[in-house]
């Protein structure tokens, strides 16, 4: 298989087709797994005492805590959160529809792209539309069967630490110097065979699921496949051509691991020179209202070339799957039935 002018082509199209930009960020915002961590603390300390509640109530305007009407509080307080529940299934359920809509969009733009030499976002648009549910059940079908080898991946882990921490104990504890070096000898050795373990293990599991999924997604929107079928088939084309699948899968997970640390010193400048912007404002003003004014668009242009940069990426990954499907499928031998009489 020829990859690198497969990398080429896909670098061209993600280039000259930038309409493809738009559903390369939709993915970047809603298929990313970062999250804010929460300590549960804040700065101002709560005791919660007699004369705490007791100062509150004399603050608030509508008299003492225990004064308060909380038959009409609660019924409001249920009512704004059941409101809060309501919005947040409301955005998951778009946020679902965008993010396959536009796996499905990418694909058929890129393909589409490949085969007339242009696309539209219309086309593309409509294309992952249509098979948004199908895609939608073909990832949530596969993150099941991935649930159940992480599953047994921890079986194979508490198993490999038994065989480490089991024997080690043992033999260290077996009595005299030679016993505890050769607890410590076994300990080392067999960790290091556990942790080889792991390591194949979880990169053998990602590259299946990550295979599985590209082909998949690939045989529904660009030949109409089922949901099963998608998978069946997207298992039979990895099997059939699993060198240059696995090869190609590495290939990415190098480009990805190169990007990342491309863009993690870009990201350090750019928050430096946004801290020096916002010190130096400080400086001059010593005004907070101003500092926070500054951060604002400063905070919105880093966040936005971040995400536009994880767009391109995204647009880039999916065109170089497309281009690898389009150019297995085409190597398979069709099956001859003979002439027609």
């Amino acid at each position: 298989m020829p990859y690198g002018s497969i990398l080429r082509r896909a670098l061209d199209i993600t280039w000259r087709h930038k309409i493809l930009w738009i559903f390369g960020i939709v993915l970047a915002v809603l298929g990313g797994s970062a999250g804010n961590a929460w300590s549960g603390q804040s700065g101002a300390q709560f005791s919660g005492d007699r004369s705490t509640w007791e100062d509150l109530g004399r603050r608030l305007p509508l008299g003492r805590i225990g004064d308060l009407n909380w038959d009409a509080i609660i019924p409001v307080i249920v009512g704004v959160g059941l409101l809060a529940l309501f919005v947040g299934l409301v955005f998951l359920i778009v946020g679902l529809i965008a993010r396959y809509t536009a796996y499905g969009a990418l694909i058929h733009g890129v393909d589409e792209a490949e085969r007339t030499g242009d696309t539209t976002f219309n086309s593309a648009l409509r294309a992952g539309w249509g098979r948004f549910l199908h895609l939608l059940a073909i990832d949530l079908l596969l993150g099941i069967i991935m649930f159940a080898f992480v599953l047994a991946l921890v079986v194979v882990i508490l198993i490999g630490l038994a065989l480490v921490i089991g024997p080690a104990v043992a033999l260290g504890t077996g009595g005299g110097e030679a016993a505890v070096a050769a607890g410590i000898v076994w300990g080392v050795i067999t960790f290091l065979i556990w942790l080889a373990v792991v390591i194949l293990l979880t990169a053998a599991v990602s590259a299946a699921f990550t295979v599985l999924r590209e082909y998949a997604l690939r045989f529904s929107v660009l030949e109409g496949h089922g949901i099963f079928q998608s998978i069946g088939s997207a298992w039979r084309l990895a099997i059939g051509h699993l060198g240059p699948t696995l090869l190609m899968w590495l290939i990415l997970t190098l480009v990805g691991l190169a990007v990342g640390l491309v863009l993690i010193p870009v990201a350090l400048v750019g928050i430096g020179v946004a801290a020096a912007i916002l010190g130096l404002a400080y400086a001059v003003t010593e005004s907070w209202i101003l500092l926070a004014v500054l951060a604002i668009p400063l905070l919105l242009i880093l966040g936005a070339i971040v995400t536009i940069g994880s767009g391109i990426y995204q647009t880039f990954v999916s065109a170089v799957w497309t281009l690898t499907f389009r150019e297995l499928r085409g190597q398979e031998t069709p099956v001859l039935t003979g002439p027609e009489v």
